[in-house]
């Protein structure tokens, strides 16, 4: 109603998700996936602290792992922070993992955007 009211509101933040591994990725800046491929027993740390909101709003930052998909749990170490750390089970091996960050502002309404980075695991 805000922008049909006053045409101004509150935007979406924008997620950057960034590897600190030195893992190839692309798109970083994007809405499309983040594609990694890693090994059992590797550490993997996302940053997302390069996200902004057009409107200048603090964001809060939220990591899951999309459960309906691949065998693999893992759990991810400051979930809640916009700097992330996963580890792969050694026993994890030709599997996929789907993480999520989500992020959401502090304006009106509490506006959200996702990230997925997705991780293949290798023999």
């Amino acid at each position: 109603m805000q922008w049909a009211a006053e045409g101004k509101g509150n935007h979406n933040p924008r997620v950057a998700v960034s590897v600190l591994n030195g893992f190839a990725v692309e798109g970083l800046s994007s809405v499309a996936p983040i594609h990694i491929t890693a090994k059992a027993g590797e550490t993997i740390r996302l940053d997302a602290s390069k996200s902004s909101d057009p409107d200048g709003d603090a964001l809060t930052f939220h990591w899951w792992q999309q459960p309906e998909i691949g065998r693999t749990k893992v759990t991810i170490d400051q979930f809640d922070l916009s700097l992330a750390t996963l580890r792969i089970p050694t026993n994890a091996k030709s599997d996929t993992i789907h993480l999520v960050c989500e992020v959401h502002d502090d304006g009106p309404f509490r506006l959200v955007a996702y990230r997925r980075i997705i991780i293949a695991i290798e023999q």
